[in-house]
């Protein structure tokens, strides 16, 4: 339990990048207001602020506790902010008081700075916050025993660790030379970060045993997981990419109306959150399988009948049973209702195979009419498939190397029926532009209804310039595109997509011209890049200059023909799924090194996002311009 909390926590506070970096930028806008004759009377404003918005962070800090996928918003932290600036108030009241208190009667503490004190017995004052907002927010009592938690080894080690590390951050520039560096800087965004982290943990330490419990209904009760997923790009999407829907959206459409289905996205489980008598579905991908095994072993053991789909299982679904008691390989569509029938029947079978439908769209129209004023936005799947056969990819193995579209007439009656509700649409698809002619239809037929909608489509949409300007009229404001190599890779010898590779630059201007958004998104590590290719791989992306952009390492999964190719050259070197993140090499590779191709990505990953997209250059302007005007 106590290593459950310290992982939720971590969690957490990924999550919360944005309050993190709001709490430094007006750390450093404050600090140098103080330096200037003219900043001290806009001082007392900002400090104002600083109130206001840390007594929202706190606050927002116990929303993500208590409510699952809690997104926060403006207005929700504004909120926050205005009811709980109190909070803030009570921690500097207790410093003061802390303060006072040290230097009257401890004359070692006669040199402390107020500033030193607070950064110094802070932490100590966090339990005590904690439980106060929480029951202002929610009405929690604490019952006697219930810190018991506290006071463990693990517990104190870990305050005691990160105590130290605060310190040690807060000399660190005054104990090294940096003057040369903005080390500062980055050591109070370091202490900002590990603040907000001892915040969680004792918040999560407070109210973990209070949190409301899923309660134990009279019926019959599903459970629909999708476990957490290993890596920074996992947690980098969550804040600069649009949410998406549901990934349950088509097992709750094809789920009888007598049953309960409860959600549970990329939760921390606790001990007591595994309950007996469910039938519980879990999604595994090959980069959250070691979760999604230990989600269903433990599920399993309680006593609830655990079945498990997704592509990691599709492929390999030997491995999958050894943990949970039956697995959909396929899609779930076809066979789904005939699973559900067998388990109330007690005879559950250990394998259901679903063929592709040609009707795939149908039950969860249905379920998107029903919900409608449930979502916010609507996402519509209009083809399956992929033209392509890109050997790192799993879509043509999972696909049959079909495309399945679903027929215009239909997609036009479902805009008609949403659109006056829901003026932004998603379209799930892989490739919109699989099946050109269908496109145009597709085009044409939107261009009437005078919708927003974003996609995924590959480059070759640009190449026609009649169909670009269809594009812009149909509503496009965005479109996914994987580049995946540069203009100057060996990879376009194997022609398919990569033939596109020496006309990027110019369709991608097309593209850019007619107002249309871009986010893509990069590989590195196939077989001819060498350590150069990290040098011409950033140009590349820097002189096309998207919204936003991505870069992953180069991973075999399973069902790919990448991984097959390996399997037999015996050239895959870690078969630890937790590896499979996209972000470190799992593959003898013949010029790159693994452990610094695997080591150096991280870094890579936020350089390359920072300097080659849009949106990372905007990140980096306010920077720059905050620095000079403060």
């Amino acid at each position: 339990m106590e290593k459950l909390n310290f992982q939720k926590s971590i969690y957490l506070t990924k999550d919360a990048f944005i309050l993190i970096f709001a709490a430094y930028a007006l750390d450093v806008i404050y600090a140098r207001l103080t330096t200037f004759a003219l900043g001290l009377w806009l001082a007392p404003l900002f400090l104002v602020l600083k109130i206001f918005l840390f007594g929202g962070i706190f606050a927002t800090c116990i929303d993500m506790i208590f409510k699952e996928n809690y997104r926060i918003t403006l207005f929700r932290t504004l909120k926050n902010c205005q009811k709980y600036a109190w909070s803030y108030l009570l921690l500097l009241a207790a410093m003061v008081m802390v303060y006072v208190f040290l230097t009257t009667f401890f004359e070692a503490f006669n040199q402390l700075s107020f500033l030193q004190a607070k950064n110094h017995f802070q932490f100590f004052v966090y339990p005590l916050i904690a439980y106060l907002i929480i029951i202002s927010k929610y009405g929690s009592t604490l019952k006697k025993g219930h810190c018991k938690g506290f006071f463990s080894c693990f517990v104190l080690g870990v305050f005691t660790a990160a105590y130290c590390l605060d310190i040690f951050l807060f000399y660190f520039s005054e104990i090294i030379d940096v003057a040369n560096f903005e080390i500062p800087r980055i050591t109070l965004f370091l202490s900002r970060s590990l603040q907000t982290f001892m915040f969680f943990y004792v918040a999560v330490l407070i109210a973990d045993p209070y949190l409301p419990e899923e309660k134990e209904g009279n019926g019959k009760e599903l459970y629909l997981i999708r476990p957490i997923s290993k890596g920074l790009p996992g947690y980098f999407s969550r804040f600069v990419v649009r949410k998406y829907p549901s990934f349950f959206h088509v097992l709750r459409a094809l789920t009888p109306a007598n049953y309960k289905v409860k959600e549970f996205d990329q939760k921390v489980f606790s001990e007591r959150d595994y309950k007996p008598g469910k039938l519980v579905a879990i999604t595994c991908y090959t980069s959250n399988a070691f979760q999604a095994y230990h989600i269903a072993r433990k599920f399993k053991k309680r006593g609830s009948t655990v079945v498990m789909g997704g592509p990691h299982v599709n492929f390999l679904p030997q491995e999958a049973l050894e943990y949970c008691d039956s697995v959909v390989i396929g899609e779930a569509e076809g066979v789904w209702p005939k699973l559900i029938e067998d388990h109330e029947k007690g005879e559950l079978q250990k394998m259901y195979s679903g063929e592709p439908l040609e009707n795939f769209y149908e039950k969860t129209d249905d379920f998107i009419l029903k919900d409608l004023d449930k979502n916010k936005d609507i996402f519509l799947e209009v083809t399956r498939g992929c033209k392509y056969g890109c050997d790192f990819c799993t879509i043509p193995s999972l696909s049959f190397g079909r495309i399945r579209r679903r027929p215009i007439e239909n997609i036009a009656k479902m805009i008609e029926k949403t659109k006056k509700k829901k003026m932004f649409f998603y379209f799930l698809d892989n490739n919109i532009f699989a099946d050109p002619e269908y496109a145009r239809e597709l085009f044409n037929e939107l261009k009437q209804h005078k919708i927003r909608w974003v996609g995924s489509s590959s480059l070759d949409i640009a190449k026609n310039d009649e169909d670009l300007e269809l594009l812009k009229q149909s509503g496009c404001v965005e479109l996914l595109i994987g580049y995946e190599i540069f203009s100057l890779s060996s990879e376009k010898e194997k022609r398919g997509k990569y033939s596109l590779a020496d006309e990027y630059l110019s369709l991608t201007k097309k593209i850019k011209k007619k107002g249309i958004a871009i986010k893509a998104q990069f590989i590195l590590g196939f077989e001819s890049d060498t350590i150069k290719s990290y040098w011409h791989l950033w140009k590349f992306a820097f002189t096309l200059h998207p919204t936003e952009s991505a870069v992953s390492v180069l991973t075999p999964l399973p069902g790919s023909k990448l991984f097959q190719k390996m399997t037999q050259e015996d050239r895959i070197i870690n078969l630890n799924w937790s590896n499979y993140a996209l972000d470190r090499v799992v593959f003898k590779h013949p010029f790159l090194n693994e452990w610094v191709l695997s080591s150096g990505y991280y870094a890579y990953f936020l350089f390359f996002h920072l300097t080659t997209s849009i949106t990372g250059h905007l990140f980096l302007f306010i920077l720059v311009v905050a620095d000079y005007l403060f």
